[in-house]
């Protein structure tokens, strides 16, 4: 994460969400070995919210070059 520019504190609040299991929620480890059966709503709202903050952060790709012809099949 900190070669993507994250700030060292996000990178402490996904550790501690998905993979610690001494401080953490270790919310991966209980969802992938099957040790819940289901987790609470609550936490596993944090998950996706995670995924949109990290989805917030990505450059869109830059637009096509409309410079250029463009050639359709006939």
């Amino acid at each position: 994460m900190d070669a993507a520019g994250f700030d060292q504190s996000w990178a402490m609040a996904f550790r501690l969400l998905l993979a610690d299991p001494t401080e953490g929620m270790n919310l991966r480890n209980d969802v992938v070995h099957d040790l819940v059966d289901c987790p609470p709503r609550h936490r596993v709202a944090l998950v996706p919210q995670s995924a949109l903050m990290l989805l917030c952060t990505i450059d869109p790709p830059a637009p096509p070059n409309t410079d250029e012809e463009v050639v359709t099949p006939s």
